[in-house]
């Protein structure tokens, strides 16, 4: 057939129709192609597939070269894509390449920018001599001992030598000389025309607030992904300006059989990282800052003296919602969360914990009992924390810990357990026990089928979600309340209506 008409299957809803049909045209047009009908439009009109006597796809082609399939996006419909992860930023987001036509052009531009600026020699109106904040341009950088060419937006001018610049397809941003810089080639049109591929998201259940992440907690992020095969899909869309995407990433490695793991899972459940930062005042209350805290002269604390503030309640009326991190699970009767208000305390009071006790330290012998306050290195999670004695062994060698500020229970041996020192209890108990309102076992008891205490734990654990008080037991002082997962784009999700849907509890019988 020769071809005499841009009418091809699959290009009804092109845009920039002027540039793209003017495309068609020089490729098409007075050749010769295979054509396979794909549908009958109407009596007059068919939709057909174009196929090259070297059996190039032209459809194919063709849809490359709509911007909109050019421009690097998530689909919202519930399934995991091929992505690529070219980088993670301080305050936690991450720039993803997006598999697809859009990085099929990148990587032919990425060829023509080597070629155009290594072939022709630099005339003086190439270089931008002036630097202007926010204006595109190419710069070179040396990888793996080969020059290649990027195209790059400029931040700012460092200094009269050097200018900061963000590389658009990767989202990095570095300082450079400004000699690297060079005028767009206007030889190259796809420079201006293909969309930047870098597509910036966050982890969802993760905190998101600015210089919310740590070098220490970047670096994880790096090391969980190198080598790995990653998919992404769509957790929840954010509106506002400066919104990005929540997505989950997940892992595939080279070893077929192994399940893909799932990258926030695995951070969000890391006791060490990303709890969620407030504001620098807050920290100042107890004088917590990082590196703030003095131990030339350790104050230990005896173990009958101790009496922890249990201030990390929040200070929360009925009915008012909060954020919080559940921090352990027992059953939906007894779990255990962490309140916002002094999460960086938490975090800093951490980090100083562990590097005090871990260096050798000339502690005084205790006679371990029930109830006594301590600090114990749990080798689960690698760290040291603080801890209630609950039982001891008959030969003292093994004592079975209470995690404070996580509400778990751990046995430790003798060696690794410390006194606590003055500087590490002000800061107040970090686990509130609660129960999980609205909802009762299915059999009308107090007791959880195994099913429903599993479900319950893979839905909330480790998780940041929101709380709502609705009753205080003022004997156990176990709170009552509602936990509602908002990460779902059409409507929030109270996980006791999950447990009554899944057949797992039931509704309470109501009380006059």
């Amino acid at each position: 057939a020769v071809v005499s008409t841009q009418s091809t299957g699959g290009l009804e809803k092109i845009i920039h129709a002027e540039s793209l049909t003017e495309f068609i045209r020089n490729k098409i047009e007075e050749h010769k192609f295979h054509v396979k009908i794909k549908d009958i439009v109407n009596e007059r009109v068919l939709s057909v597939e174009l196929r090259s006597d070297e059996g190039d796809n032209m459809n194919e082609l063709f849809l490359s070269q709509d911007i909109r399939n050019l421009n690097p996006r998530l689909p919202d419909d519930g399934e995991a894509h091929l992505v690529k992860l070219t980088n993670v930023s301080p305050e936690g987001v991450l720039s993803l390449q997006i598999n697809g036509y859009g990085l099929t052009s990148l990587g032919e531009l990425m060829k023509e920018l080597r070629d155009h600026y290594e072939t022709n020699s630099a005339k003086a109106s190439d270089y931008i001599v002036d630097p202007q904040q926010g204006q595109i341009c190419c710069s070179s950088l040396l990888v793996e001992g080969e020059r290649r060419w990027y195209r790059t937006v400029i931040n700012r001018n460092v200094n009269d030598h050097t200018v900061e610049v963000t590389f658009v397809d990767y989202g990095t941003t570095q300082t450079i000389p400004k000699s690297k810089l060079r005028e767009p080639a206007k030889a190259v049109p796809n420079i201006s025309r293909l969309p930047f591929q870098a597509y910036p998201v966050m982890l969802a259940d993760l905190p998101t607030s600015p210089s919310s992440w740590t070098d220490k907690e970047v670096e994880k992020v790096r090391g969980y992904v190198a080598d790995q095969t990653l998919e992404a899909e769509i957790a929840a869309e954010v509106e506002g300006e400066a919104a990005y995407p929540l997505v989950r990433i997940y892992m595939s490695s080279v070893d077929a059989d192994e399940a893909p793991k799932e990258l926030n899972k695995l951070l969000s459940t890391d006791r060490n990282l990303f709890q969620t930062r407030p504001s620098p005042s807050q920290t100042d209350k107890l004088g917590l800052q990082m590196g703030s805290l003095s131990f030339a002269n350790p104050t230990f604390i005896d173990p009958q003296d101790i009496v922890l503030d249990q201030g990390a309640i929040p200070k929360l009326s009925l009915q008012r919602q909060a954020e919080a991190l559940i921090s352990h699970v027992d059953t939906p009767y007894s779990w255990f969360f962490q309140s916002r208000e002094f999460h960086e305390q938490f975090r800093v009071m951490g980090e100083e914990m562990n590097k005090f006790y871990s260096q050798p330290l000339d502690c005084p012998e205790i006679l371990w009992k029930p109830n006594n306050m301590c600090v114990a290195y749990c080798d689960q999670y690698q760290g040291w924390y603080r801890a209630r004695v609950s039982q001891v062994s008959p030969d003292g060698k093994l004592l079975q810990c209470s995690m404070v500020d996580y509400g778990d229970v751990q046995k430790i041996p003798l060696s690794s357990v410390r006194p606590l020192t003055k500087q590490f209890a002000a800061l107040p108990i970090q686990a509130c026990r609660a129960a999980l309102c609205g909802v009762m076992p299915v059999d009308g008891t107090m007791v959880w089928s195994e099913e429903a205490k599993k479900f319950f734990s893979a839905a909330v654990s480790e998780r940041m979600l929101w709380v709502r008080l609705v009753a205080q037991d003022s004997n156990s002082q176990i709170l009552w309340m509602h936990i509602i997962d908002t990460s779902h784009a059409e409507t929030d999700i109270y996980i006791s209506n999950s447990l009554v849907e899944k057949g797992l509890g039931m509704r309470p019988p109501q009380t006059s």
